[in-house]
Parts: C-alpha cells; structure tokens; sequence
C-alpha cells in the first residue's frame, strides 16, 4: 500500500501539473471502487477547476472550485496516472479525468482504493480524516508530543505506529525502517520509550520519510509515480523484506543470524533481535 512518501510524491506531482486546470470531461468505466460511485459523478466534477492538491496522511485532497473536493486513497494497488490525450486505455482504468492537453487516470487492479466528491468545508470532517494523527513531518511532531500520543499503550510500538489515529501516513515499510534505525524493539510496549528514545525516533521518522520522498518513494510492486515511475528508496532499505540477511548495522556481527521477519497485527515485521532492545 502506498504510504506517506509515495502519496506526497504524487501529491507534489498533480499539484505542480494541474493546479489551474479545468477538468473538461469525466469517464467513469468502474464505479465500483471501495465506495461505489454514484450515476451523477461525471456530471459533477466535469467543468470544474483545480485549486490546490494536498495529502492528508496516506489520502490525497484534490481541492477543485465551486466549493468542491476531491478526496482519493490509493488503497492496495491504487495508481493516478498523467497521460497524453491519445494514450490508449489500459485494463483496470476505472476512472479518466480528461484536461485540455492530459487526462489523468485513476487505475486500480484490486478496486480497494478511494475516490469520493465532498464539499471543501466540511472533506476534513470526515471520519477518515478528522480521527487521524499527527502529521510526522510537521514541526509539531516531536519526542514528546509521540510520547503523549502512545500514553496508556501496551501494544507493540510497531501495531502503536501503524494506527493512523496516532500517527498519520506511516506503514509497514518506514515503521520497520524507523524502529530500525532507532535501535528499538518492534516488540516493546508503545508507553515503554523513554524520552531520549522517543526524540530518536521521532527524528529517524523524519529523515526516511524526508529521504524517501527525494527518491520518489518506495516500489515493490504496483506503486508508481503520476508519469508511471518508480520509487527507487528500495535501493536504501536496511531491514524490510531482507529476512535471513545480515544487519548491516550489528555491533554483534559475529553472532548476528540475520534480520528476522514475523508477524503483527497481519502486518510483516522485520527486525534485528540483536540491534533492536
């Protein structure tokens, strides 16, 4: 699933190529995303400008005029795509936004992803967006403000940084990533870092994501960038999908039997045991 990097790379991509378009047409080949499309979708968002695109979390705003907004999330195998006007149709297009010299395609093979029209003044009211974290690339994400957030928490700090209600946009791949670099156990108690520990993080979960969106963000499989890129963060990966291999970062390289993969939450976690405490 695309994560905070992925969906800011793509954020930054549609704003930078349609702020100031007018959206001049709207096909809609599949209206049976994770919310089923209403008949009357088309009709709405065609003849409509965009204003402004932001990211909230993992979910994207696509701000349009007329007091109109566009909320989408990728889901699993969601992409938006920028194509030239006579590009052909691929399988699995399920919605095309045509402009006046591009259409932008929402392209999703599983159909778990998100695409819904709301009124501008009340998109942050819902529930998906008003219960949700911190932003961990805000000034107001700190040590302390993560130690408030995971207060009373006895689940593993790994399922802890995965709740979008404590901390927006982080998945899988950066949590793993983040407790990683931090030296802390994905098996210890959320409530269970110290201050010293806390600011670690916090200051570990800025640098990846920061270095991450500078690489585009990270492609495994289905995620690409608005032109049909990938991410290339893969390449700087110390531990997520790396079961069996050496820690890189070991003091213990001697006795090191490799990064260790299991399972929380149904999430792959993957950890050094000798690293991490």
């Amino acid at each position: 699933m695309p994560e905070l990097p992925e969906v800011e790379t793509v954020c930054r991509e549609l704003s930078k190529s349609l702020t100031g378009e007018k959206i001049e047409s709207v096909q809609v080949f599949c209206p049976r995303l994770r919310n089923p499309l209403p008949d009357s979708f088309a009709k709405q968002v065609a003849g409509l400008t965009v204003q402004n695109v932001q990211r909230r979390g993992k979910y994207l705003i696509v701000n349009l005029n007329n007091n109109r907004s566009l909320l989408i999330h990728l889901g699993m195998t969601g992409k938006l795509l920028l194509k030239d006007k006579d590009s052909p149709p691929e399988k699995h297009d399920h919605i095309v936004f045509a402009f006046k010299d591009k259409v932008l395609v929402y392209n999703d093979v599983r159909r778990f992803g998100l695409v819904a029209l709301y009124d501008s003044d009340s998109v942050y009211t819902v529930k998906s967006l008003r219960d949700m974290g911190q932003e961990p690339l805000s000034d107001s994400f700190t040590g302390l403000s993560l130690q408030a957030a995971l207060k009373g928490k006895k689940a593993p700090i790994k399922t802890c940084l995965l709740d979008q209600g404590i901390v927006a946009g982080l998945g899988n791949i950066y949590v793993c990533e983040a407790l990683f670099q931090s030296r802390i156990s994905p098996l210890r108690a959320g409530d269970s870092l110290t201050d010293k520990e806390a600011e670690l993080l916090c200051r570990k979960i800025k640098e990846i994501l920061t270095e991450s969106i500078a690489c585009g963000g990270t492609t495994f499989r289905d995620y690409r960038h608005s032109d049909g890129s990938k991410g290339e963060f893969v390449a700087k990966l110390f531990v997520y999908g790396k079961a069996g291999q050496k820690c890189s970062w070991c003091d213990f390289a001697d006795k090191c039997g490799g990064v260790i993969k299991t399972v929380q939450g149904g999430r792959s976690t993957f950890y050094c045991p000798l690293l991490q405490k």
